[in-house]
């Protein structure tokens, strides 16, 4: 889905817009997210979101989540979030992109394409960018 709604934004609005709304986006599905009535800190969507949008890797604890490694995840978890690793697990796989998590192939993968995409967006001229919104 938000590679859909990237492209059908990028005919309309400048690549720094789109990135913006992807932002929104992912945000909006943290915001609304529980699994049996958890919820993912609001301290931790900032690394979530900019994994998402910009293939910018988390933190330890994150990084162990969306390579499925689970054992890392425990390893690396503070007190809070090693009650909550099933709902970040949930939430990679119900509501983020399906490339974005799963094993080191796809990670890394996600990882190199949205590194690409920002330096494609970052090599044009000033005026095609567009201004953050």
């Amino acid at each position: 889905m938000i590679n859909e709604i990237g492209n059908e934004l990028n005919n309309h609005v400048s690549p720094l817009s789109v990135m913006q709304v992807r932002e929104k986006y992912i945000e909006e599905k943290l915001l609304n997210f529980t699994c049996q009535g958890r919820y993912i800190p609001c301290r931790m969507w900032g690394g979530i979101i900019r994994w998402i949008v910009y293939g910018i890797f988390p933190g330890d604890f994150l990084t162990a989540v969306i390579r499925n490694d689970l054992r890392e995840a425990v390893w690396q978890a503070d007190d809070e979030n090693i009650h909550l690793i099933s709902t970040y697990v949930s939430f990679f796989y119900n509501e983020a992109p399906s490339l974005c998590s799963g094993n080191n192939r796809r990670v890394d993968e996600w990882h190199k394409a949205r590194q690409q995409e920002w330096q494609a967006v970052q090599a044009l001229p000033e005026d095609l960018r567009g201004a953050r919104l």
